[in-house]
């Protein structure tokens, strides 16, 4: 079965999801260096590895298929796990989170300091996580990929998909309150 879709339209389209899927591979990663590389990895293998997809309706799944195996696969090169907790990391996410928001919505002072605070509390939470319960909760809970979606991206029973996605929000839910 062939593609039915021009290489302009592909390039078109996977280049729509580039800053959602850098904003995951931050999460992932807990670093821009190396959420850089990732995405940089990812986009070459969906480029060399166009005539595998064949519906652009589901790019995104695929695109972020190809970032999870990359993922992994750089992991297990490295065999150590990938830094997290990075200051550096930190307060780049906080000042994409949240000043950009405050100008936006015109958030008080006092409530655009909270809000800073929970994104703090909540990037540092989510860091402490093993990574495959980080991943769960950043393709659910900040991505909005369904159960199904999700099994298929990390290649999980769908099971394993909605227990360790319970398990993880069980745990970051206890390391949040922790911070209270």
């Amino acid at each position: 079965m062939s593609k039915h879709f021009s290489n302009e339209d592909f390039e078109k389209q996977v280049l729509t999801h580039l800053d959602l899927l850098y904003f995951t591979a931050l999460k992932v990663t807990g670093h821009p260096h190396d959420a850089e590389d990732l995405i940089q990895e990812t986009y070459y293998k969906a480029f060399n590895q166009s005539d595998q997809l064949k519906d652009l309706q589901k790019c995104k799944p695929w695109l972020y298929r190809i970032m999870i195996n990359t993922w992994k696969n750089l992991r297990a090169k490295r065999s150590r796990e990938i830094l997290t907790g990075d200051q550096e990391y930190l307060e780049y996410s906080m000042h994409e989170h949240t000043d950009g928001n405050l100008q936006t919505h015109q958030i008080s002072p006092e409530k655009g300091l909270m809000i800073k605070e929970l994104w703090k509390n909540v990037d540092i939470a989510l860091t402490r996580l093993p990574p495959n319960y980080r991943m769960v909760i950043i393709l659910s809970d900040i991505e909005g990929f369904s159960y199904k979606e999700i099994s298929k991206i990390m290649e999980w029973p769908m099971g394993t998909v909605m227990s360790s996605l319970s398990r993880a929000r069980r745990q970051l839910g206890s390391l949040l309150a922790k911070h209270q």
